[in-house]
């Protein structure tokens, strides 16, 4: 069971309606004796569909009722979602025979996700089910929609790109940046480029130095797909922009698309359960960024 609920904003009210999605606001109606459970929750989805925020509320116990506006206007105000997706995973019944729904809610924007457990608690009033009880389980787990090319890219003069042991260096490159506003986490290069390897700690070098006769290893490369952590990028990653330079051409944006399209499925995402695409997590400093970086040629 699936529904999307859009908010609008009037001025002066934090959350003073949700967007009607589908056609009109549901109509107000009496709980049928025999009504189950799910089908309660269907019509308090259906109010929340039709943009009917009273309607949903009213579902709640009238001393819980604040809280849940609370919550509400914290992800669309505080956070800037837009929408929410609410899901039926379960029903279980309490100790004293009480229903028990497990639902998941994802609140989305443009480019990200929250997704968060409930666990709601049914109890009989004179007019049917109510809402006795809200549960948040678990943690509020963030995930992003990352897409590139975005519109940002740029044509740079020299590329520098060092983690450890690696170090990437491109030269006249086209470089892609993601989509999200407000921090660095992807990363596509398309260019030449030469890419060095040469292992600090000491057995491995004597290794390299046994199978290869050489303390490094050095070859080039047409493109390189990085994801990692905003600090990693600001610390580790050195773009000189071309003034005056070529434009990025259509052909290097198709290079750059094929690129994410094989590279991003593999690299800290998972399948949304709402419509199948990915979602990403954002990498961590200790995290290896380099995905994807394909030689030229063999080393000679």
């Amino acid at each position: 069971m699936e529904e999307t609920v859009k908010k609008t904003l009037f001025p002066g009210l934090l959350l003073s309606a949700l967007l009607l999605v589908f056609g009109p606001p549901a109509a107000r109606a009496s709980t049928a004796p025999d009504e189950t459970p799910e089908a309660f929750m269907a019509r308090v989805q259906a109010r929340l569909k039709g943009g009917d925020l009273a309607g949903y509320l009213e579902a709640f116990l009238p001393e819980i009722r604040s809280d849940e506006r609370t919550r509400l206007d914290t992800f669309f105000e505080r956070f800037k979602m837009d929408s929410v997706s609410l899901r039926l995973a379960g029903r279980t019944a309490g100790e004293t025979g009480e229903p028990r729904l497990y639902l998941q809610a994802f609140y989305q924007s443009a480019h990200t996700v929250m997704m968060e457990s409930w666990m709601l608690k049914l109890d009989r009033s004179e007019e049917g089910w109510v809402i006795a009880h809200k549960e948040v389980i678990g943690n509020l787990t963030t995930l992003y929609k990352i897409r590139m090319p975005s519109e940002r890219f740029e044509r740079a003069r020299r590329v520098e790109i060092a983690h450890k042991d690696i170090r990437l260096s491109f030269r006249d490159a086209a470089v892609f940046y993601d989509n999200l506003p407000d921090f660095e986490t992807a990363l596509i290069v398309v260019g030449k480029g030469t890419v060095r390897f040469s292992p600090s700690d000491a057995g491995e070098k004597h290794q390299m130095e046994l199978l290869y006769k050489k303390d490094h290893l050095e070859d080039t490369v047409e493109h390189l797909f990085v994801r990692c952590s905003s600090s990693f990028f600001a610390d580790s990653v050195k773009i000189e922009r071309a003034e005056g330079g070529p434009a990025v051409s259509p052909a290097e944006q198709a290079r750059a698309a094929a690129v994410f399209a094989r590279g991003y499925p593999r690299s800290f995402t998972i399948e949304s359960s709402i419509d199948g695409a990915p979602l990403s997590f954002l990498p961590h400093r200790a995290t290896r960024p380099f995905s994807n970086s394909r030689p030229a040629r063999p080393a000679s």
